[in-house]
């Protein structure tokens, strides 16, 4: 009994032994360069991609296995080691992530090789940029353009020669060196001796003394100090600008407040009038009474203004009648 018992132990530990020992079923394998996603990515595989023909110029929705294929460009692209989409599903080309370079501008998309020497994409192109001197000039309009950034600099996209390098500004699409220009309305300019920081006014450079300062006709000037007249500086002797009087090119102290314009001539508004550009005095007159009269002052509440001739009001209510008199 003793004996049986054991045999039947040594046939269950063989049999144990044998399904352990046992390999497993051999696997189908995935197709030659696949890029596999695992099965809980892949639940929902099937996709549609609008494939378009441009033999015949028309889209068709065509069902793909987002497993092992992807849309790229319109297009059904095998998926493969490396290989992903150089736009989108729209627009667009495969390329290999570690071989090629994927440029794009203006909603376009190119894929270069690496092994070309194309490893730096100005617009659609590859450059070989491997000693890091190229720039790529982007703007619109216009594609890009290529420029060395040691040698050159770019200027409303517009690759130009850069005369100080690092130092460079743009002026308009050319480039100049600040330390000896200065740009006036998109025109290079000399400064002539003058020390930066400088200004232009009437296209040449003058003196800045301050960020406030500003130009009067071809000179520049600070207006806190200063007064403009006619395109002339004028010194405010220590008054402010509404103190100042410019009368037709030639400027005033008004620092009373009391004077008015007659021409290029200054007058006091309250003992003087100006009567066509001359200046009368109002001797006894009151300011708000006075008037002129032809050549003369009169007072509106003694006499009318006819046809530029005085006429007493005396006793009568109306001026005298077919004359063309001031009310």
């Amino acid at each position: 009994m003793k004996l049986y018992i054991a045999l039947l132990a040594i046939a269950a530990a063989a049999v144990v032994q044998g399904q352990e020992g046992t390999p497993p079923p051999p696997s189908v394998p995935p197709p030659v360069g696949a890029t596999l996603i695992p099965p809980a990515r892949c639940k929902r595989a099937i996709q549609t991609c609008a494939v378009f023909d441009p033999s015949t110029n028309e889209t068709t929705d065509v069902d793909y296995d987002h497993c092992l294929q992807f849309c790229c460009g319109s297009a059904v692209v095998d998926r493969s080691t490396d290989v992903v989409c150089c736009g989108n599903e729209v627009v667009g080309v495969p390329y290999n992530t570690v071989t090629q370079v994927c440029c794009n501008y203006n909603h376009q998309y190119a894929a270069h090789d690496l092994a070309d020497g194309g490893d730096f994409c100005c617009g659609l192109n590859a450059y070989n940029n491997t000693a890091r001197d190229l720039g790529c000039c982007v703007g619109y309009p216009g594609d890009p353009q290529m420029f060395n950034v040691f040698t050159e600099m770019c200027c409303e996209n517009v690759p130009t020669a850069s005369p100080a390098g690092n130092s460079s500004v743009c002026c308009g699409i050319v480039g100049m060196d600040p330390s000896t220009d200065i740009c006036c309305d998109g025109v290079v300019t000399p400064l002539g001796g003058v020390p930066a920081p400088a200004m232009c006014c009437d296209g040449a450079a003058q003196p800045m003394t301050s960020d406030a300062d500003v130009c009067c006709g071809p000179d520049s000037m600070n207006p806190a100090v200063s007064f403009c007249c006619g395109g002339a500086v004028s010194s405010m002797e220590g008054l402010t600008s509404d103190q100042m009087l410019c009368c037709d090119g030639v400027a005033f102290t008004n620092a009373a407040g009391n004077l008015a314009c007659c021409g290029q001539v200054s007058f006091n508004t309250e003992t003087e009038i100006c009567c066509s550009d001359v200046v009368l005095p109002l001797g006894t007159t009151d300011p708000a009474n006075a008037y002129c009269c032809g050549g003369a002052v009169i007072d509106m509440t003694d006499y009318w203004c006819c046809d530029n001739n005085p006429y007493p009001r005396g006793s009568s209510a109306a001026p005298p009648i077919g004359q063309n008199c001031n009310i």
